[in-house]
C-alpha cells in the first residue's frame, strides 16, 4: 500500500512537471492599467502622488478617442485592441470567465456555453467574449482593414500569454470593456477573473467599489505567466456610467475618490517598472465633465521610454499627443515584435526629450492649451462664415439665373468673405490667449486686407493679388513645416484627429483655387505667356503635397496633377479631344509617381502605405480605401453644409455656362477651377469640402467681372480678347 502510494505520488509530480502545464514568467511584459475618465486636472501632487510619481519616470502625452462611429466604451476599447479605428453595434461587454454563471440567459448558462454556442467551438482561453461573432461583422462590412483582437493576436505570436481582470459592471448590467483590450481575434483571454473584485458599498455607485487589493493579488499571480496584462479599476467608469442621475457635487465627490483609490493601485505597481516592464496609465474615454478637455492623458513608464518626456509618433508627429489606436503597436513593440507585420493603422509611440527648464507634464498642459484653443474656436467661427456663404450662394444662384443688378451689392460680400481662410492664416501670428482674442483678430485683419484690397480698383488686378498673396503664404507656411496650418482655425483639428500635419483638404482647396486664379489672371494680364509659370507652379504644388515632410496630401497631389496638366493645356490654347485627356491622365500618373518615390519607405505616412499596398499587389486594400473616399464623399454631399455649398456653386456655374456670359479670362477660370475641384472632389476623402472651396475662386470672381459697364483693365490697357462685355 505504501509502495503504491509513493508510486501515486511520484505520477502526479511528473503530470505537473510536463511540458506545457508549467509557464515560466515573459521575458518582457506591458501592464495596462484603465482609468476611465481621468484627465490631467484632476492629477495633482495631493490627490494623486503615484501618477505624479509616474510622470517623472516615464514619458507623458494625450490621446484622442477616434473610433469608426460613436465615441462609446466599446468602440475606444475596441479600437485600441484593434490598434485601428473600430466600432461594434452592442452596448455593453459581456465578457465571462469559462464557468461564471450568465446573469442575462433566462436559463442557466456559462461563459462557456455562450461561447460554444455562438461559435460552435471550444473557447482557448480563461475569458471569452461571446460578442465576437457581432464585433467580426461589423468590423467584415465597414470597408477599412481591421481586426478586433490584433493585439491579442500579436503577443500569441509572440509567444506570450493574455491576462484582464476587473470589470465596470453596472449594477446587475455585466459590462465589461477591458476584455476588448487583451482578447484575441477570437475573443478569448489567456487569463482572467472578471466578476470577482467587487465590494459592496452602498455609498458608491451601481452599490459596489473596487476591491483593490484583490486587483493586486491577480496582478502578482499573472505577472508569473501573462505577457500582456490588463487591469480595469473600474470605479471611474461606474461614476461616469450614473453622473446624470447625481448631483454635480457628489458625482465630483465619488470621481475625486475613485481616482484617489486607482492612484493607491499605481503605488503598489511602481516598484514592477523596469526596462523588461511597461506600465501604461491610459483612459480609452473622455472625461464628460464641462470643463475637462476632450483628449484624455497617456503616462508609459518602464521598457525603452525615457523618463521625463514626452509621448510622440509617427501618426501625429506631434510632441505631446499620440492616437488612441498607436497604443496596440506601441505594446507589440515594447513585447519584442515588429509592429509593421500587422496590419495596424496606429505606429508605435516614442519619448521625446523636453527642451528648457519646464517639466514634461508642464510642457504638456500648454501643448495641450495651444490645441484646444483653436479647436474650440472652429466651431464658432469657420460654421457661421460656412452657413453665411451658402446664404450668398443661393443669393448668387437666384440673381445669376434672372439676371438681378442688385447682385452688385453682394460682391463685397463675398470677396470679404474670400478673405477669412487666408486671415485665419495669420492669426497665430498674433499669439492670441483666448477665443475673443481669435474673433478680434480675424474681424480687424479681414477689414484691413478687405480694405487694402479695394484700394485696387480693377477687379481682375484685386483678385490676382489676393490670389498670389494666398499661394506665397501657404506655400511658404508647408515649406516651414506648417507652423501656421497647425493653429489656424479653419485647418484640421487635431483634438477630433481626422489629421495631424501636413496640409489639409480646406486649406489644399484654397491653395489649388488660388493658384489656378493667378494664373489665369497672369494670362489675361500677359496674354501668350505663362506656359512655363504653369508647370512650374504646379510642379511645385504637386511635389509639396506629395512630400512626406511637408503637404502629405495624396489626393491634393493628385487633383493638383490633374488640375496642372489641364490648365497648362487650357494655356496652350489646345482643344479637348480624347487624346488630350489622356495627356491629362498622364499628369496624374506624374502625379501618382511622385507619391510613391516620395512616400515609398522612410516614414511610415498614410500615402506610403498606399504605395506599399499598392505595389505589393494588395488590389483588394487598395480598392477598399477608394470605395471608402467615394461613400464619405457622397454622405458628405448629402448631409453637409459643405455638400450644400458646392452644390449651389455647381448650379450657379452651369446656369452662367448656359447664358454664354462672361469674358474669356472667366470661362478660362470656369474650366480650370470645375475641372479641379471635380478632381480633388473624387480622390479625397472629405472632397466635398476641397472642391467648395476651389469653386470660391470661380464663384466670386463672376460678380465683379461680369457687371456690363466694368471693364477689367482700363481700355487702352486691355487686349481685346480680354474687356468684358
Amino acid at each position: 500500500m505504501k509502495r503504491n502510494l509513493i508510486l501515486m505520488l511520484l505520477l502526479l509530480c511528473t503530470l505537473l512537471g510536463l511540458p506545457g502545464t508549467v509557464h515560466a514568467a515573459p521575458a518582457r511584459q506591458v501592464v495596462i492599467v484603465v482609468i476611465d475618465g481621468l484627465w490631467q486636472g484632476a492629477i495633482s501632487e495631493e490627490e494623486t502622488p503615484n501618477l505624479i510619481r509616474l510622470q517623472q519616470m516615464g514619458a507623458v502625452g494625450v490621446m484622442n478617442h477616434n473610433t469608426l462611429s460613436k465615441q462609446n466604451d466599446v468602440n475606444t476599447y475596441l479600437t485600441i485592441g484593434a490598434g485601428s479605428k473600430a466600432s461594434a453595434p452592442i452596448g455593453h461587454v459581456r465578457a465571462y470567465g469559462l464557468t461564471e454563471p450568465v446573469k442575462e440567459e433566462q436559463r442557466p448558462a456559462t461563459g462557456r456555453d455562450l461561447y460554444l454556442r455562438h461559435l460552435g467551438r471550444e473557447p482557448q482561453g480563461e475569458i471569452v467574449v461571446p460578442q465576437i461573432p457581432q464585433i467580426r461583422a461589423a468590423a467584415e462590412s465597414a470597408n477599412y482593414k481591421l481586426l478586433p483582437g490584433q493585439l491579442g493576436d500579436a503577443v500569441h505570436d509572440l509567444g506570450g500569454r493574455t491576462a484582464v481582470f476587473g470589470n465596470t459592471d453596472h449594477g446587475a448590467a455585466t459590462h465589461r470593456p477591458a476584455a476588448l483590450i487583451a482578447m484575441d481575434s477570437g475573443g478569448t483571454v489567456d487569463l482572467g477573473s472578471l466578476p470577482d473584485g467587487l465590494l459592496p458599498d452602498g455609498t458608491r455607485p451601481f452599490g459596489v467599489r473596487t476591491d483593490y487589493a484583490a486587483l493586486e493579488r491577480q496582478f502578482l499571480q499573472a505577472r508569473r505567466e501573462a505577457a500582456l496584462i490588463v487591469l480595469e479599476t473600474g470605479d471611474a467608469g461606474r461614476v461616469r456610467a450614473m453622473r446624470d442621475q447625481m448631483t454635480d457635487e457628489q458625482a465630483e465627490r465619488a470621481y475625486r475618490q475613485a481616482i484617489r483609490e486607482a492612484d493607491g493601485l499605481i503605488g503598489k505597481l511602481l516598484p514592477a517598472v523596469g526596462p523588461q516592464l511597461l506600465l501604461a496609465v491610459v483612459s480609452p474615454a473622455a472625461n464628460p465633465l464641462p470643463e475637462a478637455p476632450t483628449l484624455s492623458p497617456v503616462i508609459l513608464a518602464g521598457g525603452a521610454i525615457s523618463p521625463g518626456s514626452l509621448l510622440t509618433s509617427g501618426t501625429t508627429k506631434r510632441d505631446g499627443l499620440i492616437a488612441n489606436y498607436d497604443l496596440a503597436p506601441t505594446f507589440v513593440q515594447a513585447l519584442g515584435g515588429d509592429a509593421q507585420d500587422y496590419p495596424f493603422l496606429g505606429q508605435p509611440v516614442s519619448a521625446q526629450p523636453v527642451s528648457g527648464t519646464l517639466a514634461a507634464a508642464d510642457q504638456l498642459d500648454r501643448i495641450v492649451e495651444n490645441m484646444l484653443l483653436p479647436s474650440g474656436m472652429r466651431r464658432l467661427l469657420v460654421r457661421p462664415w460656412l452657413n453665411i456663404w451658402i446664404g450668398a450662394a443661393a443669393l448668387i444662384l437666384f440673381g445669376t439665373i434672372f439676371r438681378q443688378a442688385w447682385l452688385r451689392y453682394v460682391t463685397p460680400v463675398a470677396e470679404l468673405l474670400l478673405i477669412f481662410p487666408l486671415v485665419w492664416l495669420y492669426v497665430p501670428l498674433f499669439h492670441p490667449l483666448t477665443g475673443q482674442d481669435i474673433t478680434l483678430y480675424t474681424i480687424l485683419l479681414a477689414l484691413a486686407a478687405w480694405g487694402g484690397l479695394q484700394l485696387i480698383r480693377q477687379p481682375l488686378q484685386r483678385y490676382g493679388a489676393l490670389a498670389g498673396l494666398t499661394v506665397l503664404t501657404l506655400l511658404g507656411d508647408m515649406l516651414l513645416g506648417a507652423p501656421l496650418m497647425k493653429e489656424s482655425v479653419f485647418s484640421y483639428d487635431p483634438v477630433v484627429g481626422a489629421r495631424y500635419y501636413g496640409i489639409g483638404n480646406e486649406y489644399m482647396g484654397l491653395l489649388l483655387g488660388a493658384a489656378l486664379l493667378l494664373l489665369n489672371v497672369l494670362l489675361a494680364l500677359y496674354p501668350g505667356k505663362g506656359k512655363l509659370g504653369t508647370l512650374v507652379l504646379f510642379f511645385a504644388i504637386v511635389l509639396l503635397f506629395a512630400a512626406p515632410s511637408f503637404g502629405t496630401n495624396a489626393g491634393g497631389a493628385m487633383a493638383a496633377a490633374i488640375g496642372g496638366s489641364y490648365a497648362f493645356l487650357q494655356v496652350c490654347n489646345v482643344r479637348m479631344t480624347l487624346r488630350n485627356w489622356l495627356w491629362i491622365g498622364g499628369g496624374a500618373a506624374v502625379g501618382l509617381g511622385l507619391l510613391f518615390a516620395l512616400n515609398l519607405g522612410g516614414e511610415q505616412t498614410h500615402i506610403g502605405r498606399a504605395a506599399t499596398l499598392l505595389l505589393g499587389g494588395n488590389f483588394a486594400e487598395v480598392w477598399q480605401i477608394l470605395q471608402r473616399k467615394v461613400e464619405l464623399n457622397l454622405h458628405l454631399l448629402r448631409v453637409s453644409a459643405w455638400g450644400k455649398l458646392l452644390l449651389l456653386f455647381i448650379a450657379t456655374l452651369l446656369v452662367w455656362r448656359l447664358k454664354r456670359a462672361g469674358s474669356p479670362f472667366l470661362l478660362h477660370n470656369f474650366k480650370t477651377q470645375l475641372v479641379t475641384a471635380a478632381a480633388a472632389f473624387l480622390v479625397n476623402d472629405s472632397g466635398v469640402v476641397a472642391a467648395a472651396i476651389i469653386l470660391l475662386f470661380a464663384v466670386v470672381p463672376l460678380l465683379s467681372i461680369r457687371e456690363p459697364k466694368l471693364d477689367i483693365l482700363p481700355t487702352e490697357q486691355a487686349p481685346q480678347e480680354w474687356t468684358t462685355r
